[in-house]
């Protein structure tokens, strides 16, 4: 049985979050919580090129931490949601950010927001995939009947 575009339509926006949640693993893990980090920029460094690191990290961290990644992926999802009637091309494209955004924010401190916006996206995705044509040329054909066995 082959896979069409139609059964795969949500899976490339799971693999989309999954690549984001894997960079925002890799941003939360090696850039903001090595204890290293964390020891040079407990004291105000003298060095201004490492404070203006250090200030990053805590505008950071400040930012995700109250909920500068989930709420934008929510703002996107809902206008996805809103826009999935009207435009189905600007939806799935909208969708796939939302994917993103959601990825990247699940993976850090509080993904509360960041999964609704991936539920709501998936479920856009999903919406997406039943609007699409089952055959191409536009008729509808059953899974259970082999095509060498059915009458035109």
């Amino acid at each position: 049985m082959a896979l069409s575009p139609r059964s795969l339509q949500p899976l490339p926006g799971l693999c989309v979050a999954g690549l984001a949640g894997l960079a925002g693993f890799l941003v939360r893990t090696f850039i903001v919580e090595p204890e290293s980090v964390g020891a040079a920029c407990f004291i105000p460094p003298a060095d201004p090129l490492l404070a203006a690191g250090c200030a990053a990290r805590a505008a950071f961290v400040s930012v995700v931490w109250w909920g500068g990644a989930g709420i934008p992926a929510l703002a996107v999802a809902v206008l996805t949601a809103l826009l999935a009637w009207r435009n189905r091309g600007m939806a799935v494209s909208m969708a796939m950010l939302t994917m993103m955004l959601g990825g990247f924010g699940a993976a850090l401190y509080r993904p509360a927001l960041s999964c609704m916006a991936l539920v709501c996206a998936l479920v856009v995705l999903t919406e997406m995939r039943d609007r699409l044509p089952r055959h191409p040329a536009g008729r509808s054909r059953s899974p259970s009947v082999a095509p060498s066995a059915r009458t035109s």
